[in-house]
């Protein structure tokens, strides 16, 4: 039985590329023959996952289509609408809506998710998620159950599935001892001093390893997230190419500040304490639903956070202020998203 997996899987992005095994390996374990959509054929040959970068194949003899991944109910602006590559993505939503249409194939979104706030979902979104292919829905916040149920999609609430990703990965960290190291992933536009901070910083400290990551492949054009410059032996660049090694790097930090969601979420789901830095509101709705939205700092208080990296004994406070059982809670619950994933697959007739 073939099944889509649909999502924004063309722009070599660990989160998605991270969500996009996690669906194709529960189609697998369910029966399912998975099939995702535009994603990085060197990773799906690496990971023994067939995809298709046209949208009518994709759907053509397809089951059903689990649309998962990212910021699904999240709207847009007018500084995102002037960028051809968020118009372009904006689009596929009614794409997709037409050709499942076509096709007769239902949609199953799964851990998709807006910013915690009002939905301003564009007209194609709007077009998507009242379509008569929709079916039922799992989302990542609380706040989305009502969005969605207000299109009449039977939608249930679990924990980001991300925080699952480590633990179906295999993920073990190995953390350096008599070293305390620190990830850095900020971005240009609000990050530059607290990165020049942390590098004089490094500089000065011998114990303290800085890794900077950046978190997409390196055959997308991407360059908003800050890399190192410098020949410093304790300031280094992980390049993200593979979602299980970059997993592996995040689960041997001491502490993580990060201006994505996903990493973070994997970080918590490692065991190691993040910080969200000029985050998306996505990012503080996450960490307040665990109690920790102390850990959410903004552009004004870079030097606030360079002092809390700079104390020695800085990330170690951060791991104590976590709220350590209520992520485990979280871990458990995000195997819903699964759970759901696999029961929609069981329910189709194996025959036509």
């Amino acid at each position: 039985m073939k099944v889509a997996i649909w999502g924004s899987y063309n722009h070599g992005n660990f989160g998605d590329d991270v969500m996009a095994l996690l669906f194709a390996r529960a189609v697998a374990d369910a029966g399912g023959s998975p099939v995702v959509f535009r994603m990085d054929r060197n990773l799906a040959q690496r990971y023994n996952v067939d995809t298709e970068a046209e949208l009518e194949r994709l759907v053509e003899g397809a089951r059903l289509v689990i649309m998962g991944g990212g910021a699904m109910l999240a709207g847009g602006g007018i500084r995102k609408y002037a960028q051809r590559w968020y118009r372009d993505y904006n689009r596929d939503f009614s794409r997709l809506a037409h050709a499942a249409e076509r096709a007769g194939c239902p949609i199953h979104p799964i851990s998709i998710g807006g910013d915690g706030g009002a939905s301003t979902m564009s007209r194609s979104q709007r077009r998507l998620y009242s379509s008569s292919a929709m079916r039922s829905a799992t989302v990542r916040l609380p706040t989305d159950v009502e969005v969605l149920e207000g299109f009449g999609v039977p939608t249930v609430h679990h924990p980001d599935i991300l925080l699952a990703g480590p633990q179906h990965l295999g993920i073990v960290g190995h953390r350096e001892p008599g070293a305390v190291t620190i990830g850095v992933n900020i971005f240009e536009r609000t990050g530059r001093w607290l990165a020049d901070g942390l590098i004089e910083l490094a500089a000065r400290r011998p114990d303290l390893r800085l890794v900077f990551i950046h978190s997409h492949l390196p055959s997308q054009p991407q360059h908003y997230e800050i890399q190192p410059e410098g020949d410093l032996a304790n300031v280094t660049l992980h390049r993200y190419t593979d979602p299980t090694e970059t997993c592996e790097t995040i689960a041997s930090l001491d502490l993580l500040v990060t201006s994505k969601l996903h990493l973070g979420v994997t970080a918590l789901a490692s065991g190691v304490p993040f910080v969200s830095f000029a985050g998306p509101p996505k990012a503080t709705a996450f960490l307040g639903a665990l109690g920790g939205s102390a850990e959410v700092y903004d552009q004004t208080r870079s030097g606030e956070l360079l002092d809390l990296v700079s104390d020695p004994d800085g990330p170690e406070r951060v791991a104590q202020r976590v709220p350590w059982t209520a992520v485990e809670a979280a871990k458990r619950a995000s195997e819903g998203h699964l759970t759901a994933l696999r029961t929609v697959i069981a329910a189709e007739p194996k025959e036509l």
